[in-house]
Formats: structure tokens, C-alpha cells, sequence
């Protein structure tokens, strides 16, 4: 009885998972799987499992991430004879699971979400749907609640930031996905003041490596630049804004990581009078943002 599980990497070649079975005893198939989600997550590599007995293969795959040899690469492998069941494991801005009774309707599917995601690369890296912050107060979901409540405190407080604001976000549960930039008085947007914890898309030190920081200085320039231009919004108009958010963001190491998000972004000025941006944002897979253009039937 032949399993097998290896990895394809992003130039189309088969990459074994050293040292392990799938299929094993003693926790190894625990193992194996760890490996293969981590190359799947951070380097954009195809997890295959392949089970004989079963006739079945399993793929694990990043949609955004792939590179167009590795879904050459997996799509030829679910061509093979006798192929009675395939399983599709794949994150296109939501971990997604896809059964299907043959390998070429699977392997048109592959083709099909690895075309969904280069129409998405090419519409926008970086791409926000404007909502009514009113909406704030008529959503459901913990999200909407949080969010909600900030908002409800900027208006009371006519947007002065005090000795309670850093206190309520916590209670809020937001201070870890808080912002506080210092606006420019010349052509910049302003430096970062405070970067909550959560914010690690550019390493775990960046919350306090960025202190200081110019907003368009970010690793990835063109998101730095893009989040600097709403900033600017936010400071000539003096209004909250909402948005649903959906960014692929260059990290250090050259990869990158879509994230998507629901934000509030406000101003708010000091005892003395200064200004004050401030951005929330949660993370949120519940985001008026299409993801996949084209649209399929699944078996």
C-alpha cells in the first residue's frame, strides 16, 4: 500500500517532507503535517498527500501565493489514471475545502482559482470599499461592536484624546490594533507614535521599530504610501472613516501576506490642541470585498 506526502515547490519541482510518512505511527503524520502547512503558508509550496488504498490525493495550497510552474506541476499530477476522489485544501482569503470525483475536473479547478487570484493581483494590490461608519451601530458581530464603541466615544469626547482613551481601547479590546500617527506639517502624513502589538506583518520587532517612522517608510513603500493618502483624507476633512480592506503586503522576506480587514480610521486632537490619527483596524474575513471573479460549480 503506497502513501506518500511531498511538497511542490514554486518551480514546479516535487520536494519530500524529510525524515516522515503521512501515514505513520507515533505522531509522525502530526509532523508531516506542521511541515507541509508551514511550507504551504510561508513559501507558497503545494502540500500533496496521496493515499493508493483510497485512490485519492489531497492538495494544500495558498491561492495568492502560487507560482505558475507549481500549478503546472500539481495540475499534470491529478491527471494520473484511476483517480477516484480529489481533495482541494486552499486559502483564498478563507481556508476553503473542495471535494471532487475526478482529477481533471479538479485539476480545471486549480487552473480555474489560479486565474481568480492573477485577475485579483492585477486589479490591486491594495483595495478598500468605503462604508458609512453609521453602519457601525446596525452590524452585527463582535467586530462591528468594538469598532462601534470607539466611535461612540470619539463623538462624545468631541474627539479629544485624554488619560481615558489608551484605557478604553484596551477595554475595547483594540489597543493591541491601534495606530497613533503624529500628522507632518509638511508634505508627509506624519510618523507613527504608537504601533499595538498585533501589527507583526513586517516581524514581531516592528511595533517598536516603526516608532518614529514615517508612514510611506514602511517595508512595502507601496502600502505605506497607499495607507498614507487615506490618512490625508482623515486630516483635511476631519471626518471618521470606515472601510473594508483587502491588502497583499510585501513582507521582509520578500513574501507576501493578504490581509483583510475592517478599519476605522479618526482624528482626535491633545490637551494642547495638537492632532492626532488614529487607526483600527481588526482582521476579518467578513469584508464586502469579492474574492473569487470567477465563479464555479463544485462537485
Amino acid at each position: 500500500m503506497h502513501n506518500e506526502s511531498f511538497l511542490i515547490t514554486n518551480n514546479g519541482k516535487r520536494c519530500p517532507v524529510i525524515g516522515h510518512s503521512a501515514y505513520s505511527s507515533s505522531g509522525s503524520g502530526r509532523a508531516v503535517s506542521d511541515a507541509v502547512d508551514h511550507a504551504v503558508r510561508e513559501k507558497g509550496w503545494i502540500g500533496v498527500d496521496f493515499s493508493e488504498a483510497r485512490e485519492e490525493i489531497k492538495l494544500t495550497f495558498r491561492a495568492m501565493d502560487m507560482a505558475e510552474e507549481a500549478v503546472t506541476a500539481a495540475c499534470a499530477l491529478l491527471l494520473i489514471p484511476k483517480l477516484k476522489s480529489v481533495v482541494l485544501k486552499y486559502d483564498f482569503h478563507g481556508w476553503t475545502f473542495e471535494k471532487h470525483l475526478d482529477g481533471s475536473s479538479a485539476s480545471l479547478r486549480v487552473m480555474e482559482i489560479a486565474q481568480s487570484a492573477e485577475q485579483l493581483r492585477r486589479r490591486s494590490e491594495f483595495f478598500a470599499a468605503a462604508k458609512d461608519p453609521e453602519i457601525l451601530f446596525r452590524e452585527k458581530g463582535e467586530e462591528a461592536r468594538r469598532l462601534g464603541n470607539l466611535l461612540r466615544t470619539w463623538r462624545e469626547s468631541a474627539g479629544v484624546f485624554s488619560a481615558k482613551t489608551i484605557p478604553l481601547l484596551r477595554e475595547f479590546g483594540l489597543l493591541s490594533r491601534t495606530l497613533l500617527i503624529e500628522p507632518s506639517d509638511s508634505k508627509g502624513s506624519g510618523k507613527f507614535t504608537f504601533i499595538g502589538d498585533d501589527f507583526t506583518v513586517y516581524g514581531k520587532s516592528w511595533p517598536q521599530e516603526g516608532i518614529g517612522q514615517p508612514v510611506e517608510h514602511q517595508f512595502d513603500s507601496g502600502y505605506g504610501i497607499w495607507v498614507a493618502k487615506a490618512l490625508a483624507v482623515i486630516r483635511e476633512s476631519g471626518m471618521p472613516q470606515y472601510e473594508h480592506v483587502d491588502a497583499r503586503i510585501r513582507r521582509p522576506n520578500g513574501e507576501y501576506r493578504r490581509s483583510r480587514y475592517k478599519c476605522l480610521r479618526t482624528l482626535w486632537r491633545d490637551s494642547n490642541n495638537h492632532p492626532i490619527l488614529m487607526t483600527n483596524s481588526l482582521i476579518s474575513q467578513n469584508v464586502d470585498i469579492p474574492l473569487m471573479p470567477v465563479q464555479s460549480t463544485v462537485v
